[in-house]
């Protein structure tokens, strides 16, 4: 209701006539209800003329008291009022507490302190999340939902594929099989030479007291033929490192979920506490055990890389601690790594609330340990993509058609190193 117009014009300068000692019903009502819409000694309703006080403390007014409303500046059409109210303060308690998140188009997010120049901000009345955080330690929001599982067993987290889904990943296999025939007789070639030039440099116990983990980054990125290579290398070089004597274990590394998956209902069901940590569920797969010493292919087990439905996120920090855990445990003197990706870690649903380097940094964090520790040997094979510099040892290949020459190359390099 405007100030200037209908029954309030000319009224400011006094009580109306009848109110006050003139009318003692109405001054009765008064005191015994001062909360109603009764004016005060400016001719104002006594809410309205706080609400007009605190405005004029705020600075959203001039020398006569106003509000913001939807008729524009001075205007009373808006009912929100200009302090925060007992839910704003709630939320702030929260956000002291650690059980809530807060993103700039929260309902109740306020802009930080330095944008506000009045001293109501600077007094703490209105409060406000902190917009600077210290950089979280990393560490999993929750590990519930984390797999770990053989291949074969796949459809028991990804679901059985249907009928068409089937034949494509049948098709994709005979690609691999006989589609590829020259490339893989020509990888075959190039293993049975580097297999010679080993075993001259090695004593059959040294061979016999090696294992090998060729950890394989399946995230999105990874679709199509980088993948399509990924498992025919896969099966060739197993074969290869088998008949050298040495232990080999193929793994896989993914999420089970897109979006966050489990963990991140769970978070936001828990009023989305800051620096949540790993939101993702994590899928960790097991090809070949290094256990497993038959000399024979793979076989159908690699054809599960081939899925349309397996490739998500990457998570390599924990993928790595998960490899480098399972070959601490392994007899053997000698223990190689190596991880064979196509990009740094990304996660959507973790980067989004931990900041971009999240993910990164811990990668960085893990592979530090791992060489400072000196019992895994680690070495990268990039894939369109040069390797951080972080590893003691690394290769790059352009075209994923050349992913095993390269790692022919790399393994021959690792094994005959003093």
């Amino acid at each position: 209701m405007d100030l200037g117009s209908g029954r309030w014009r000319g009224e400011l300068s006094g009580p109306r006539a009848g109110d006050g000692e003139a009318t003692g019903r109405s001054s009765h009502r008064r005191r015994a209800n001062p909360g109603k819409r009764y004016r005060d000694e400016t001719g104002l309703p006594q809410r309205r003329a706080a609400d007009a006080t605190i405005a004029l403390r705020l600075g959203h007014g001039g020398a006569s008291p106003t509000r913001r409303g939807r008729g524009g500046e001075g205007a009373w059409g808006s009912r929100r009022r200009a302090v925060p109210s007992p839910r704003v303060k709630q939320i702030k308690s929260y956000w002291d507490r650690g059980f809530l998140g807060g993103k700039r188009n929260d309902r109740f997010w306020a802009a930080p302190p330095a944008k506000q120049k009045s001293g109501y901000w600077r007094r703490g009345l209105i409060h406000v999340r902190p917009t600077a955080m210290s950089v979280p330690v990393y560490h999993p929001y929750t590990t519930k939902f984390d797999i770990e599982i053989d291949a074969n067993h796949l459809d028991q987290v990804l679901g059985p594929l249907t009928t068409t889904n089937a034949k494509a990943v049948a098709d994709a296999w005979d690609v691999v099989q006989t589609g590829l025939l020259a490339w893989r007789t020509e990888l075959h070639l190039m293993a049975a030479d580097a297999d010679v030039r080993i075993k001259s440099q090695l004593s059959k116990d040294q061979l016999t007291g090696t294992v090998v983990t060729l950890l394989f980054d399946q995230s999105g990125s990874m679709r199509g033929q980088k993948m399509l290579f990924s498992a025919a290398t896969a099966d060739i070089i197993q074969e290869f490192l088998i008949t050298l004597g040495i232990s080999c274990e193929v793994l896989g590394f993914t999420t089970s979920r897109w979006k966050g998956g489990r963990s991140r209902k769970r978070w936001k069901w828990r009023f989305r506490p800051r620096n949540p940590g790993r939101l993702n569920d994590l899928l960790h797969i097991i090809y070949r055990s290094a256990t497993d010493n038959r000399a024979s292919t793979g076989g159908w087990v690699y054809r599960q890389m081939l899925r349309h439905d397996l490739t998500k996120e990457n998570i390599d920090g924990e993928a790595i601690q998960w490899a480098a855990s399972r070959l601490i445990d392994h007899p053997a003197n000698r223990k190689i790594l190596i991880v064979l990706s196509d990009g740094a870690p990304v996660d959507d649903s973790t980067i989004l609330e931990n900041g971009p380097t999240y993910l990164a940094d811990h990668l960085y964090d893990v592979v530090r340990h791992i060489i400072s520790d000196s019992k895994i040997s680690i070495a990268s094979l990039g894939i369109g993509f040069r390797p951080h510099d972080f590893y003691p040892q690394s290769s790059y290949v352009e075209s994923p058609k050349d992913m095993g020459n390269a790692l022919v190359v790399l393994l021959e390099s690792i094994l005959t190193r003093s």
